[in-house]
C-alpha cells in the first residue's frame, strides 16, 4: 500500500513541477504529501476517549515524523511509550490511547492522510516576485486574482 502511495506522490510531484513551470511568475503550487492529519483527530474524537477532546489532540497536527501507523505501534506498546514519544502527548491522552480496542487500533493504522496543497499568488506587478498564500486573500480578492490570472493565460 505504501509503495502505491509513494508512486502516486512521485507522479503528482512531477505533474506539479511541470505546472509550476507553466505558471512561473503568476502562481506557485506546493504539495505536502500526507500532511492533513485531520482524519486522525476526527477518528480519535469518534472513539470517545475519557477526558480527551480536540484541544488535547492538537499535538497530532504538530508532531514531527507522524503517521497513523507509528501512532498505532506506540499505542500497542502502551502509555509509557506514548509519554516518551517526542510528539508532546499529554499524560491524559497517553493513558487513554492504550484503552482503544484492537479493532480501533487497526482502523487507526489504516487511516490515509490526504496531501495538503497550497496556492500562492504573485502580488508583484513588476520586479521581484512576491508570493502570498491564497488563503490570506479575502474572497473578493481571490475572485479578482483568478479572473486576472485566467485573462493572462
Amino acid at each position: 500500500m505504501s509503495a502505491i502511495r509513494a508512486d502516486r506522490s512521485a507522479q503528482f510531484e512531477r505533474s506539479l513541477k511541470s505546472l509550476n513551470r507553466q505558471l512561473s511568475g503568476k502562481l506557485k503550487l506546493t504539495v505536502k504529501p500526507e500532511a492533513d492529519r485531520a482524519p486522525v483527530i476526527q477518528f480519535l474524537l469518534g472513539c470517545r476517549l475519557d477526558n480527551v477532546g480536540e484541544g488535547r489532540l492538537s499535538w497530532v497536527k504538530e508532531a514531527d515524523d507522524f503517521s497513523p501507523v507509528k501512532l498505532a505501534e506506540m499505542v500497542r506498546q502502551g502509555a509509557d511509550a506514548l509519554r516518551d514519544a517526542s510528539w508532546g502527548i499529554t499524560p491524559t491522552v497517553a493513558d487513554a490511547l492504550p484503552r482503544l480496542s484492537t479493532e480501533q487500533v487497526l482502523q487507526l493504522e489504516e487511516i490515509e492522510l490526504p496531501d495538503l496543497i497550497s496556492i500562492e499568488l504573485n502580488t508583484a506587478h513588476e520586479g521581484a516576485e512576491t508570493f502570498r498564500l491564497w488563503t490570506n486573500y479575502p474572497p473578493g480578492q481571490q475572485c479578482t486574482a483568478i479572473f486576472a490570472f485566467a485573462a493572462s493565460w
